[in-house]
């Protein structure tokens, strides 16, 4: 193979992998905005999502999970037992 048609075929090869890494990506968004409410699809058509955002529903949710619901509990027992 001589070199202009090495250069031709990496170009194409190139493209093509760009190509199915932005479907993917675009797939992707698209499963995740569908599937969970705290997502907010900001670009995308149809089934594909490029680019998206969680909604005030998906940070509410963040903050409970990342709440330590022990360690809350155990300062409000703490708080009611030092007030008797």
């Amino acid at each position: 193979m001589n070199k202009k048609k090495w250069i031709i075929v990496t170009i194409i090869a190139v493209i093509a992998a760009l190509l199915i890494i932005l479907f993917v990506w675009g797939l992707y968004g698209g499963i995740l905005s569908r599937e969970d409410p705290g997502i907010t699809c900001d670009f995308g058509f149809g089934k594909f999502c490029w680019k998206w955002h969680k909604n005030i529903l998906g940070k509410a949710r963040d903050l409970i999970e990342e709440a330590d619901l022990d360690k809350i509990s155990q300062g409000i027992r703490n708080f009611l037992e030092n007030n008797k």
